[in-house]
């Protein structure tokens, strides 16, 4: 016999081979505590969300070459002073060319 103590309700209740004892629980705690909805919501979706990374780490390198044939390694034709990086910090600015007027 399963006996619980959850928020003052004692829950009685034999755990038969057919429904296991976790998954009653479960829907019992939801069905008398609306307030664990939201909580259990996002638990699941960090839950899910990493699962997913994970299998995405999982297959493999992200490198995708959309044309194979005119040019396999672009980041070898960039200029040196071509600035790539949203913020590079050993970059002289004042030294860049500027591409929008002066203000």
């Amino acid at each position: 016999m399963l006996s619980l103590s959850l928020t003052g309700i004692v829950l009685r209740r034999r755990c038969l081979h057919t429904q296991s004892c976790s998954s009653f629980l479960f829907h019992h705690v939801l069905a008398h505590s609306t307030q664990l909805i939201p909580q259990f919501f996002f638990i699941t979706l960090g839950l899910t969300g990493a699962a997913l990374y994970l299998i995405r780490l999982a297959r493999g390198p992200h490198v995708i070459l959309w044309d194979k044939n005119n040019n396999p390694e672009p980041w070898n034709k960039l200029d040196p002073t071509y600035q790539y990086k949203f913020v590079a910090v050993n970059t002289d600015y004042k030294s860049l060319k500027k591409e929008g007027p002066d203000f």
